[in-house]
């Protein structure tokens, strides 16, 4: 699973760089096994870490950060990160999020300390569905859980199933423009004053 040199990485990119926490560190959470998450901050010459399945710092601790393969990663030769267990069928997913639990555990300790943004899941993807409807049951015991929000494509029951499952639905009309609105929101947060300046100036200049 190499990807081609001349991949587009701009999305990985965007959201590295909204996944950064107050001392300018990334902490981006993602299920993919794949290391285009490195190779595109390796690309833009951001500094990453790279951690996988039990060996994600916790969170809160002074490790917390990097990107967090929560169900594993290949390995990349290239970035010099060897590969981890992966967690692939249904008695790893067993093992992780009920018998040993470890995964359940780390996202609702995940929860307590950080606003979750969901990119690129459905509603009904099974290893979401499981942890998630656990999580919402689990609100009514610890009132510290911070919300979740999902970003997707509208459909006409989406909303209803994100709902159900506790989750706050940030619907667009197709994946182009998810990506082109996480582009923008990149853009800004890197330097929201010059952004605005240039936004306003853009507008001035289509009403002149």
């Amino acid at each position: 699973l190499v990807p081609p040199r001349d991949a587009d990485l701009s999305r990985h990119l965007s959201l590295l760089r909204l996944s950064r926490d107050r001392s300018g560190r990334t902490r981006l959470l993602t299920t993919n096994f794949d290391t285009l998450f490195e190779r595109a901050a390796q690309g833009a010459v951001v500094p990453f870490a790279s951690h996988a399945v039990k060996s994600v710092p916790r969170p809160g601790s002074p490790r917390d950060y990097g990107v967090l393969h929560l169900h594993g990663r290949l390995a990349d030769k290239s970035l010099n990160l060897e590969g981890s267990d992966l967690i692939l069928t249904s008695a790893d997913f067993g093992d992780a999020y009920l018998r040993d639990g470890w995964a359940s555990q780390y996202v609702e300790d995940r929860m307590r300390l950080n606003t979750l943004v969901l990119v690129g899941y459905g509603a009904e993807d099974a290893a979401l569905r499981l942890l998630l409807e656990t999580l919402d049951a689990d609100r009514e015991r610890f009132r510290d859980l911070k919300d979740i929000y999902a970003m997707e494509v509208r459909s006409d029951d989406s909303a209803s199933l994100w709902n159900a499952k506790g989750i706050k639905p940030l619907e667009f009309p197709d994946h182009t423009t998810i990506y082109d609105a996480l582009a923008e929101w990149a853009k800004y947060v890197q330097d929201p004053a010059n952004y605005g300046r240039q936004r306003v100036e853009a507008i001035l200049r289509r009403t002149a």
